[in-house]
């Protein structure tokens, strides 16, 4: 369990404590874990993440920076020269302004008692390894079957052979053992038992090996021999063990140690010579378990490079975002502001504005500005996707998970691990999905789709709607804990309309790439136009912009401006609904609605470039009635 507590200046400390939290975001916005409200601490400062027992704490690149202070030691943690500092209990945390920093005092309590004391029966440091191994290669019957072992090994990279040959001969040569266990990095452990010829992976919690005798060995870096296991400690994976004496000693050094050979025995107990032989033998093979572990570094990376590609692959390439976000006006300048502010930290943004504002170009901005800006950065509209499809899409699933899975296939999440990833419309998710997504941004884990086993991942959530989410959440639409996660720090787009003085800006971005595109050249768009389109309200924002461009560049005569007259009628008249003027009733009211329905019809579709999902949703119908009405006036693009 970890407690901090929290010291600003002359108030009453406060104290906050956090026992299943893997990830402590600590920053003055109020979606933070541990909300500081000091103007000398960033919206997102830095985080404390749990790996093990041990908590690690990383600076989001703050505007002020921190400190460790351990002691006389000060450690500077500022994201940059230093990523991740180990916290240990006593430290204390200083964070913003060093000559008058916020204080947070760190206290870690363990989670069981380590109270092994009474049950240790020798121990030896890793520093004798060498000499010990030394003396094991001195005996010829012993060398010759260890250099036999380590010819097999070298080399290979097949992580369950090799262990199982290692675990084999712990067995034939200590005679009392019962089975032999790697204790991984993380909570993955293999097993080989007497009598078996194959090792297995085992993923339980509580682990198949006393935890407490593993965590004292790799923190201490020492050989630990036991003898009376249940007689004296409170850890759990006690319980579940039939083993009465063990031994544990740590591969690798004591600042990368990456993992535990740990031997189990249910009769007599081990001897100091059974404990010198496994650390020798762990001096020997630490190098092999080292090589492993880097091969499956390499592999994993193959495989996040061939799903990225995969994944980029799949897309359709997208020719109808800016290159750069166009504008000059007070209300783009004010957004520009607040990009500068996050772009180079981790909070979850959440983007808010009208259809066709542009809240896909303002997500990949943040991304292409920001530390993640070499990995992936993927995107998904949650309104374009049934919940199933767009379930397994995010989380992944496994094979057999549902009719049609016919492999294990990665969800975004996992494709973009290490970047971002952009939930369009997520005011669309429903409420199973919602519950889920809440998970990744509290645990920080995916369970992909037929699976049990939660995978970590650590993306960046960039995350837009048009719905007000606040008004959902009211009305029980909406998890609340769930918007308060992802508004941590909310960006509104202001609509066309709201920034007029932007729109020959656009205009003219515009007509510089089509024209290209096109192969057409114009000289330009005149003033009466671009008066015209000044004073249109653009219901359908830069995207309905956009397509008028398009447009009014292919009626146009080449070499000449752009004039009103290429303009579409409802732009041209100020009004969009004066495409077509409605002609005076005949008497029947059916008739006439109809005429006017068809022409409100005409004018979303165009304004949405006769996009239908995005028209249904600007004229608060479903996309089913909207099809029925165009089969009903025979209403299709050009």
């Amino acid at each position: 369990m970890l407690s901090l507590t929290l010291q600003i200046g002359n108030r009453e400390p406060q104290i906050f404590r956090f026992s299943s939290e893997t990830t402590i975001s600590i920053g003055r916005a109020p979606g933070n874990d541990l909300p500081v409200s000091d103007s000398r601490i960033s919206a997102l400062h830095g985080e404390i993440s749990r790996s093990g027992v041990k908590y690690n704490y990383r600076d989001n690149q703050s505007t002020n920076g921190s400190l460790v202070l351990r002691g006389q030691e000060r450690i500077l943690v500022d994201g940059k020269s230093s990523a991740w500092q180990t916290l240990n209990n006593g430290d204390i945390l200083l964070l913003g302004d060093v000559d008058n920093p916020v204080v947070l005092q760190v206290g870690i309590e363990a989670e069981f008692t380590d109270n092994l004391e009474g049950t240790i029966v020798a121990h030896r440091t890793m520093e004798t390894a060498a000499e010990l191994s030394h003396v094991l290669l001195s005996n010829n019957q012993e060398s010759a079957t260890l250099l036999a072992l380590l010819n097999r090994v070298g080399g290979q990279s097949d992580i369950q052979w090799v262990f199982g040959e290692v675990a084999q001969y712990l067995l034939n040569q200590v005679q009392s053992a019962a089975r032999v266990v790697l204790a991984g990095r993380d909570d993955s452990s293999w097993v080989l038992s007497r009598g078996e010829t194959k090792a297995e992976q085992v993923d339980d919690n509580p682990p198949p090996y006393p935890r407490v005798l593993v965590q004292r060995a790799k923190d201490s870096g020492e050989a630990i021999l036991c003898s009376d296991l249940n007689s004296g400690s409170g850890d759990k994976s006690m319980v579940r063990l039939i083993a009465q004496t063990a031994l544990a000693v740590p591969l690798g050094g004591l600042r990368d140690t990456h993992g535990a050979l740990v031997l189990l025995g249910e009769g007599s107990a081990f001897s100091e010579k059974d404990l010198e032989l496994a650390v020798a033998l762990a001096f020997q093979v630490s190098g092999c378990f080292e090589s492993l572990r880097t091969i499956q570094k390499l592999r994993a990376v193959e495989r996040r490079l061939r799903d990225e590609n995969r994944y980029l692959r799949e897309q359709s390439p997208s020719d109808s975002t800016f290159s750069d976000i166009i504008g000059d006006s007070e209300a783009i300048r004010r957004v520009f502001e607040y990009l500068k502010v996050v772009m180079n930290t981790d909070a979850t943004v959440l983007v808010t504005g009208e259809t066709g504002t542009g809240k896909e170009l303002i997500a990949r901005a943040l991304h292409s500005n920001s530390g993640r800006a070499s990995r992936l950065f993927a995107a998904v509209n949650c309104a374009a996707l049934s919940e199933n499809l767009l379930e397994s899409e995010l989380f992944g699933h496994v094979k057999g998970a549902f009719t049609g899975a016919h492999e294990n296939k990665k969800g975004l999440f996992q494709v973009a691990d290490k970047g971002s990833l952009f939930l369009d419309e997520i005011g669309e998710l429903s409420g199973n999905l919602q519950a889920k997504l809440l998970r990744v941004l509290q645990e920080g884990e995916v369970t992909p789709v037929g699976s049990s086993r939660p995978l970590k991942v650590d993306v960046r959530i960039i995350a837009a709607t048009h719905r007000d989410l606040r008004a959902e959440v009211k009305e029980g639409t909406f998890r609340e804990d769930l918007f308060y996660r992802i508004n941590v720090f909310p960006i509104h787009i202001p609509p066309l309309r709201d920034r007029p003085t932007d729109i020959p800006l656009l205009a003219q971005y515009f007509l510089d790439r089509y024209s290209k595109k096109f192969g057409k050249s114009v000289a330009g768009i005149s003033e009466r136009a671009i008066a015209a389109l000044k004073s249109y309200s653009f219901p359908g924002n830069i995207r309905e912009l956009e397509n008028e461009i398009q447009r009014a560049l292919l009626l146009a005569s080449t070499g000449e401006n752009i004039c009103v007259r290429e303009l579409s009628d409802h732009v041209s008249g100020g009004s969009p609904l004066s495409a077509q003027p409605v002609a005076a009733p005949s008497g029947k009211l059916k008739e006439t609605m109809a005429q006017l329905e068809r022409q409100v019809l005409l004018v979303a579709l165009e304004g949405n470039g006769w996009n239908r999902s995005e028209t249904a949703r600007q004229l608060g119908i479903s996309r089913q009635a909207l099809m029925v009405k165009l089969s009903k006036y025979e209403l299709a693009p050009d």
